[in-house]
């Protein structure tokens, strides 16, 4: 495990910034508990200027992260890397202004981030105090002014006061997701300044943001999609800002523009050296300056890599965010607008009509298969069914590579009264290194099979097995197979029963 530390240190007018770092620390093969572990690091003291904490000169500061369990996998091999923000915080605002910044974070193993407002903390675990904040502020409303942050996102936009003045204090929360679990905590807790000293520019107005225009429509702040694997996706905007600089000679702003994203490659330019290439484009290096306006085209052309199972988590779908970054180069306190381009990459889906199943994506070549094995003449995007089982289909995406659709359980109507509860199974131990146990009680006897796939579909093992009424406890050695989640399915008869499987 990495522990990197930035703390920044607000002056009148300058800004110093340290950063910590720890050697790599083993964390052993414990696993985490349920309540997860906690990592802090705590500095003494926060500043006795800050208006929205009580007595802040005798609290220290405390940066902190917390990490759960995955499905009971131990620490090491390590699973996961904690999301990290994109943007450093933002130090100083000038009263009255409007800003839009980013608390996103990018995780490398793409999974799902909620963002929440959180209390600041003093102390190191497990003695940790969280610190309330005295009114009129509150854990959602740290600032002075109108404060609004989009749990999806982790965007905050802020208009702040009038005449509001002083130093402040705001905890950001990112929580991470794979496949419903909570993995990890990420906290924020920044310090920043709000300022009654910022000139208007010319012709007495106060400094407004650059602001983006989309190529076929107005202002935007934000940009959402859902695009098929193999799909080429192109969006073109342009960065404004006709702000003049007060002075004896008025003169246009300069402008920054950065493109943020791990999917982005180097310099944002070309289309290798990111996290899953292909890697987006755009059609200026970062950064770039520029005065007035100036156009931006983003492009990418997605594939089948960017729906792919990351650890495990098998979605069908790739979840990937581009911040874009504008300022201007106001004093003491640059406008900044900062834009966020979501786009959602899918594979293919089954949905479900009666006793028929389609494949809701617009490839070629269809596989369908039914407890891992081929349906001969099955190759429509659409399938009748005929039997239970675990139902699954691949096809071809844009010509490039075929993608699996996650495997579906299907009853066929009028064999319900079969039912699923004739027995039932337990599998020990789960997540298992590969030698694990189906602990199984049947109300009857009889002859059937088991029969474990991949996620893809792919048939892993199968072999008969004859059911006795009670217990029966089956072994299964699954060591010689690669780490992932495995579909284990029981058949008797008209009856099935389905299990997920993790081998780490």
């Amino acid at each position: 495990m990495l522990i990197v530390v930035q703390i920044p240190f607000l002056l009148r007018g300058a800004t110093e910034e340290y950063i910590f770092k720890s050697a790599p620390i083993n964390l052993g093969n414990y696993t985490p508990p349920p309540s997860g572990w906690i990592f802090t690091w705590n500095l003494c003291c926060r500043n006795a200027t800050i208006l929205n904490l009580n007595n802040a000169g005798g609290l220290g500061m405390t940066l902190r992260a917390k990490m759960f369990s995955y499905n009971g996998l131990p620490a090491m091999p390590c699973y996961n890397s904690s999301p990290a923000i994109a943007e450093r915080p933002l130090e100083h605002f000038c009263s009255g202004y409007y800003y839009q910044y980013a608390q996103t974070a990018f995780d490398k193993e793409l999974d799902s981030l909620y963002y929440n407002w959180d209390l600041p903390a003093d102390g190191n675990a497990p003695g940790l105090t969280y610190i309330p904040f005295i009114a009129p502020y509150s854990v959602t409303n740290p600032y002075p002014g109108f404060v609004d942050l989009d749990h999806n996102t982790g965007l905050v936009s802020y208009s702040s006061v009038l005449g509001a003045q002083g130093d402040f204090v705001s905890c950001i929360r990112v929580d991470e997701f794979r496949c419903g679990v909570k993995v990890s905590e990420t906290f924020r807790d920044i310090q920043f300044n709000v300022s009654t000293s910022c000139p208007p520019v010319y012709g007495g107005n106060i400094n407004y943001p650059p602001y983006a225009i989309l190529s076929w429509g107005g202002p935007f702040v934000s940009y959402f999609d859902t695009v098929n694997a193999g799909e080429n996706v192109a969006l073109q905007f342009m960065i404004v800002d006709t702000n003049l600089n007060d002075g004896p000679t008025p003169t246009f702003q300069q402008i920054t523009f950065n493109g943020i994203s791990p999917q982005f490659g180097t310099n944002d330019t070309s289309a290798t050296d990111c996290l899953i290439p292909p890697c987006a484009t755009l059609n200026h290096p970062s950064p770039t300056t520029f005065v007035v306006g100036e156009f931006f085209a983003f492009n990418w052309q997605t594939s089948c890599n960017h729906v792919a199972s990351f650890f495990n988590s098998y979605q069908n779908k790739g979840v990937y965010q581009f911040v874009l970054r504008a300022t201007d180069d106001f004093c003491p306190a640059p406008a900044i607008n900062n834009y966020l381009i979501t786009f959602v990459v899918v594979g293919p889906e089954i949905t479900v009509n009666g006793d028929t199943l389609f494949c809701n994506f617009p490839g070629t070549d269809f596989i369908w298969y039914l407890d891992g094995i081929q349906i001969p003449g099955a190759d429509a995007s659409f399938l009748i069914t005929t039997a239970n089982g675990v139902c699954s289909v691949s096809t071809v995406a844009a010509g490039e590579c075929r993608l699996f659709a996650p495997p579906k359980p299907i009853i066929v109507a009028g064999m319900e009264s079969e039912t699923l509860n004739l027995f039932n199974a337990e599998v020990v131990p789960n997540p298992t290194s590969g030698l694990f146990n189906i602990n199984l009680q049947s109300l009857n006897s009889g002859s059937g099979f088991i029969l474990i796939n991949d996620m893809s579909g792919r048939k892993v093992r199968q072999f008969d097995q004859h059911f006795r009424q009670g217990e029966n406890n089956i072994p299964i050695d699954l060591s010689g197979f690669d780490a992932g989640v495995y579909l284990l399915h029981l058949s008797t008869g008209n009856t099935s029963l389905h299990r997920k499987i993790v081998v780490n």
